[in-house]
């Protein structure tokens, strides 16, 4: 628990080695996963909304992925509903059947046809489907009588016992032989999160780190998604926009398989897939970060390149890491939470990161901008602590001359700090309180122009050099 006490420092540590593997599982300690608060209150409030519906197609360890978005939304307990029909279940061991599977035997060719997974007839299904008559029963945010109904003998957790490393790489081999078979659904990319202002550290919705500085919300960059999985559901061959670091938190539910390509395999990689999708690397430099190709394990191998792979189970953290290409999909039903982040290190990476053209809405973030504020924070925070400790020096010198015999008046101007014509100097409590000394007005930071010493802000030299915040130890940095 006292490695786990602070994110920065945690990510510092394990830096050099997330950054050569691309992705790392974090097992919290007890305390922290005891400490959390029950999300079931939360869970009743979630709509699970246009889910896409996955199509895969391709052969001999080569795939595309087409997402089609399902015009309709699910509460919690309809989603798990779906996740338990038996063509969104893992096949069962031997001996046994699948949930879900004895009642669909039983029924005629054309009932088991109108009533398959709802999937089946995603393509005919329009804007007018289920979600507007459930828009107009809710109200100020209230579930309409059948959604009370429905959570009234809900529990939202999942015994994941069944998933043992046997388990999983069983299943594993299935998924690869069946990965164009049936349509999976996925509640990828929902705008929420689970946690609460309970939770200080390692809060996927509020953690620490340098994105907290870019003055905006980029929905999944800074602000969380909601992931909802079913056995199948994927996410294809990427990196993170920007190059940027990400935290998947797996709430509750299933596992999730990863797997991820080495730092030094990275250029190879590219190059593979490239020539695997020649056409769309014309259209868009950085195909890849569509999310839509995909190449299994041992197609990667028979190239000479190593897949590393880790089960991510509920209750864990998987954080990757730039140029960290990585890929997986869902065991069955689960709930994750997602977040971007970054670290000193990232602005050098950042600064050289290439952007999808042809998406409108792709992430783009003002590197050297974010790089300034920074730079400026940092100087304001050396420049507030100086002066605390000046304060302090002048008072403890004051309270020494009292004792001498001075008179209270001149121990009294002798603890003011010198200002020297510094707005700043001797202000330093009151600013750290945002609070104009003797007005009760808020302090309004000036705003700040880069390459512009004139407009710096009030009490930082100009003279003063600049300190670079990253880190000139970066590893291994790839540059295509």
């Amino acid at each position: 628990m006292e490695q786990f006490q602070s994110f920065p420092k945690f990510i510092k540590k394990i830096d050099d080695y997330g950054m050569k593997v691309g992705i790392v599982k974090v097992i919290p300690p007890p305390e922290w996963t005891t400490a959390l608060p029950d999300v079931a209150e939360k869970l009743r409030s979630i709509r699970i909304r246009q889910p896409i519906v996955q199509h895969i197609n391709g052969s001999q360890g080569v795939f595309s992925q087409t997402n089609i978005e399902k015009q309709r939304s699910y509460s919690l307990p309809q989603w798990r509903k779906v996740t338990e029909e038996s063509d969104h279940q893992p096949p069962a061991r031997r001996g046994e059947r699948r949930k879900g599977a004895d009642s669909k035997l039983r029924l005629s060719p054309q009932k088991r046809q109108r009533t398959m997974s709802s999937v089946a007839d995603s393509s005919a299904e329009s804007t007018q489907g289920s979600d507007i008559p459930q828009k107009s029963k809710r109200r100020n945010g209230e579930l309409s009588a059948q959604e009370s109904a429905e959570f009234e003998n809900f529990d939202y957790r999942f015994n994941a016992s069944e998933f043992t490393p046997e388990r999983c790489e069983e299943l594993e081999r299935i998924y690869w032989k069946t990965i164009t078979y049936n349509n999976p659904m996925y509640g990828a990319d929902m705008l929420g999160s689970l946690f609460t202002d309970a939770t200080k550290e390692w809060n996927v919705a509020h953690l620490d780190n340098v994105l907290n500085d870019l003055g905006m919300d980029l929905p999944g960059v800074n602000t969380a998604y909601l992931y909802f999985g079913m056995w199948k559901s994927t996410f294809s061959w990427h990196v993170e926009d920007m190059d940027l670091y990400s935290i998947n938190y797996l709430h509750f539910g299933a596992p999730k398989q990863w797997y991820s390509i080495s730092q030094k395999d990275e250029k190879r990689f590219f190059n593979i897939m490239r020539s695997e999708w020649p056409d769309e690397y014309k259209k868009c430099k950085e195909f890849l970060r569509h999310k839509t190709f995909l190449v299994s394990p041992k197609y990667l191998a028979d190239h000479g390149i190593k897949v590393n792979k880790l089960v991510h189970n509920q209750g864990e953290f998987v954080i990757t890491f730039p140029f960290g290409y990585h890929s997986g999909y869902n065991l069955g039903y689960n709930c994750a939470e997602s977040v971007n982040f970054a670290t000193e290190r990232w602005l050098q990476i950042g600064a050289r990161a290439k952007k999808c053209k042809c998406v409108s809405d792709a992430v783009d973030i003002d590197v050297e901008d974010l790089a300034y504020k920074l730079k400026m924070k940092k100087r304001l925070a050396r420049r507030i602590k100086r002066e605390m400790e000046e304060k302090q020096n002048d008072g403890a010198i004051a309270a020494a001359t009292s004792q001498e015999g001075m008179s209270g008046d001149s121990s009294c101007q002798n603890s003011l700090p010198k200002s020297n014509g510094s707005p700043f100097l001797g202000m330093a409590s009151n600013v750290l309180n945002g609070v104009e000394p003797g007005s009760g007005t808020p302090v309004v930071q000036p705003a700040i122009v880069r390459n512009e010493k004139q407009r710096l802000p009030a009490g930082i030299s100009d003279t003063e050099p600049l300190q670079d915040v990253s880190n000139s130890s970066t590893i291994g940095i790839v540059d295509r």
